[in-house]
């Protein structure tokens, strides 16, 4: 259901629900292989649920709603025991303060807000009892290869595939523990100066437990890019969200392309950091370094170089640290 007063498009069905600026943009456009640590600890992602969304007239603001069921996995199987839980509610709202030069030159700024009663586990994890509710949080350093062989949780009880062969561990995870419900709040940034740009995100989370105690975590990222070629990275006004480079001279010719170039070059850095501490919880405090090399062929077409450097603090815990290398190549379209 499309054009209503205030409310705009209905949807329902399963979808990204509307939280964070790197969960409504499309991971094709993102500037590092992988999203940001808070991605991988907090945000809600794909769930089934209806909700609207809309964009003032002058499209320079943007608000979406939704209500989604918390126990669920990414592909929309239940995880969920009993009748314990298992809805959440999520909205966000962006801002243009300025939109100039063909969208060269903008600055967005963006709140969301999620409130999740997480659903019953199968008695994972130490004092966990089969149906009770509760959840975990955790994040890889910023690199993703493969599946783990043990079951976890993530945000609002989310379960990670399982394969045979081990993946990137979680560097920063609180474990399951019982919690009653818990308020997300997200705050978000993107400047963008021709070929520069400063993306940066906030969140912070407060849970109230089922033994009444408060646990607490936060994180932020700040990501700094620049296009070496002249390019700039572009914006969807009625969505609030990251849109395609469009590379000014193509490595790969198209049949319009008089001649090759030697396509998009970007520079970039990210700067990560959360805290999954809390009273008894010792998820370990990670900070994560990345530096990393694009190289757009085209506008559907990228490779991606990467140096990510992750140092967990576990406090009374042995330290943790990585060193990791990573090239990834796409084509979309």
């Amino acid at each position: 259901v499309t054009k209503l007063p205030i409310f705009g498009t209905i949807r329902a069905g399963q979808w990204k629900q509307p939280f964070s600026l790197e969960v409504v943009s499309s991971f094709r456009y993102t500037t590092f292989p992988e999203r940001s640590v808070l991605f991988q600890s907090f945000a809600p992602f794909r769930h089934i649920g209806i909700g609207f969304y809309d964009w003032s007239q002058d499209e320079m603001m943007t608000w979406a709603f939704s209500g989604y069921r918390a126990g669920q996995d990414q592909f929309g199987d239940a995880l969920s025991y009993g009748n314990n839980g298992n809805y959440a509610i999520v909205g966000r709202t962006t801002r243009l303060l300025w939109y100039e030069c063909e969208g060269s030159q903008y600055l967005h700024l963006g709140a969301g807000y999620n409130y999740v009663a997480p659903q019953g586990l199968n008695g994972q994890g130490a004092n966990v009892p089969f149906g009770a509710p509760a959840a975990s949080f955790g994040t890889v350093p910023e690199y993703f290869i493969g599946q783990n062989q043990v079951v976890t949780t993530g945000s609002a009880g989310i379960a990670q595939p399982t394969s045979a062969i081990d993946g990137t561990p979680k560097f920063a995870n609180t474990g399951n523990f019982l919690i009653n419900h818990y308020n997300l709040i997200g705050l978000e940034g993107l400047w963008v100066q021709g070929p520069l740009s400063v993306q940066s995100e906030g969140n912070f989370l407060m849970a109230t437990r089922a033994n009444g105690q408060a646990a607490n975590f936060a994180g932020f990222y700040t990501t700094f890019g620049y296009f070496l070629t002249g390019e700039h990275r572009p914006y969807i006004r009625k969505s609030g969200a990251i849109d395609r480079v469009k590379v000014l001279r193509n490595f790969i010719k198209s049949d319009q392309d008089d001649e090759w170039g030697l396509g998009g070059w970007e520079i970039a850095a990210r700067l990560s950091y959360i805290d999954l501490n809390s009273n008894d919880i010792h998820g370990g405090r990670l900070f994560d370094t990345t530096l990393g090399v694009n190289w757009y062929l085209n506008s559907y077409a990228k490779v991606q170089f990467n140096y990510i450097r992750a140092d967990l603090d576990r406090g009374k815990f042995n330290d943790s640290r990585a060193d990791i290398f990573g090239i990834r190549g796409q084509f979309d379209f």
